[in-house]
Order: structure tokens, then C-alpha cells, then sequence
């Protein structure tokens, strides 16, 4: 499952590119299905220099603490993106990535990071 950004409705409309008012309670209850569940999942968070910083991914961590697999992956300004803005952006530093990689497994400690 993907998890955009931390789950207030500016924080997360900002990511989502949407207004997501009467979407967060289903995403909130969504996310504690399948953390009380059977199912195999992992959630994923991309991280995008204007969207995420090490308090976002904190908060992020508290709400999924307990998941069974968090990943965190890099933006990429060749993929296609919400707003088209996006493209113009770089990526994190491979030393930023680190920095937040750490923060979120200080609280997730399966945490991993994709390339």
C-alpha cells in the first residue's frame, strides 16, 4: 500500500495531487485492516524532495508501527508524476536518503530501502 505522506488532509492532498478529505478515514482504515490482517502487504512511501522530510517520515512510521514491511524508495524525476512540476525536481542526496532511511527504522525496524 502506498502511504503518500502523513495522514492530515494537507499533508496528504499535497502528495496525492487530490483533494483527499473523504478519502482519509477509508485510507486510515484501510492502512489498520491490513496491519490487524492475515494478508501478505508491505507499505511504501516514495520520497520527494518537496513533500518529505525526517518529522514526515517519523509520523508516518507512528501511524504503521507494528507493519510487517515498510520500504522507502527515491523520487525519480524520469517517472511520471502527478504534477508535471514534479519532473523539474532532483532527488534526494544518497546522504538524505540515508537520513530519513535511519529515521524510520529507529521506529519500523524492518524497514528497507529501494534503489
Amino acid at each position: 500500500m502506498d502511504v503518500k505522506a502523513p495522514f492530515r488532509e494537507e499533508k496528504y492532498s499535497k502528495a496525492s495531487g487530490a483533494n483527499t478529505t473523504a478519502l482519509l478515514s477509508k485510507i486510515e482504515k484501510t492502512t489498520q485492516t491490513l496491519l490487524d490482517g492475515e494478508v501478505e502487504y508491505e507499505f511504501r512511501t516514495t520520497l520527494v524532495p518537496t513533500l518529505h522530510k525526517a518529522s514526515d517520515i517519523r509520523e508516518i512510521c507512528e501511524k504503521i508501527r507494528g507493519c510487517r514491511k515498510y520500504a522507502l524508495q527515491n523520487f525519480r524525476a524520469d517517472a511520471e508524476t502527478i504534477d508535471p512540476n514534479f519532473q523539474k525536481l532532483k532527488p534526494f542526496s544518497k546522504a538524505k536518503i540515508e537520513s530519513l532511511f535511519h529515521a524510520a527504522k529507529n521506529v519500523i525496524p524492518n524497514t528497507i530501502l529501494r534503489k
